[in-house]
């Protein structure tokens, strides 16, 4: 075990708004290969669809997966009959575990929730957290944004942290993660704008185990959001168990 991780270990992180691939026919596929063309070790997707009348009942999940050749880890925040909505965490790594805690909220604002997973990279585990906050109330999305934070202050592993946090930087939401984690847009290159409208609210953080090697928002033609790509290096513990 201790040689397996003796060395830093090279990871490409991406985050991910898929919007649900809504769009004209083939839209998933697009999406798919938007994944692949990045070549990343772990994808935090947001607003997947599994059975949804909507997007043709299609188990977008499992297409993505199948499409990227990776790992997959699904978390329904929103369930109607068979129909889910949620979010999805793709990996080249083995997925060891995987949960979801529920998040705060008002009545008639829709259900959030963080997801996580546990990855075997190398020997070495690491946990994945994959969110997308409230989009309109601030001060529930700020209750949101400090559960999860004190989730991952109390995680004794090296963490990822990312999603669609619905907040922009210098945010009150956002402080929440930077005030003890590392904001990988450190090593930014380029526009940092993922949406839409011009604003940086997709994010990609890491614990001090990692170090942010370069990062850099990717154009989508597909979704309302762009792709956030990260690399980063995990760097060895000091000892072993």
């Amino acid at each position: 075990m201790c040689a397996q991780v003796a060395g830093p270990s090279p990871l490409r992180l991406v985050s991910f708004n898929v919007h649900r691939a809504a769009g004209p026919a083939g839209a998933l596929d697009r999406v798919a290969t938007e994944i692949a063309e990045l070549e990343p070790d772990v994808v935090l997707v947001q607003e997947v669809d599994r059975f949804q009348p909507r997007t043709g009942r299609v188990d977008q999940a499992a297409h993505l997966a199948r499409a990227a050749g990776m790992h997959h880890s699904y978390s329904p925040t929103l369930v109607r009959g068979r129909g889910q909505y949620g979010t999805l965490v793709l990996s080249r790594h083995e997925i060891v575990q995987e949960g979801r805690y529920a998040l705060a909220g008002r009545p008639g604002l829709e259900p959030r929730a963080v997801q996580w997973v546990t990855l075997d990279v190398h020997g070495q585990p690491v946990r994945v957290y994959n969110t997308h906050l409230e989009a309109v109330r601030p001060k529930v999305r700020r209750a949101q944004a400090r559960q999860v934070a004190s989730l991952v202050r109390r995680d004794p592993l090296p963490v990822v942290v990312g999603g669609d946090l619905n907040a922009w930087p210098g945010s009150p939401e956002v402080a929440e993660f930077s005030t003890h984690l590392v904001d990988t847009w450190r090593a930014g290159r380029g526009d940092s704008a993922t949406n839409a409208g011009g604003r940086r609210i997709d994010y990609l953080f890491v614990s001090k185990r990692f170090r942010p090697v370069r990062t850099m928002v990717v154009p989508s033609s597909v979704s309302d959001h762009h792709r956030v790509l990260a690399d980063v290096r995990l760097t060895a513990p000091r000892r072993c168990s």
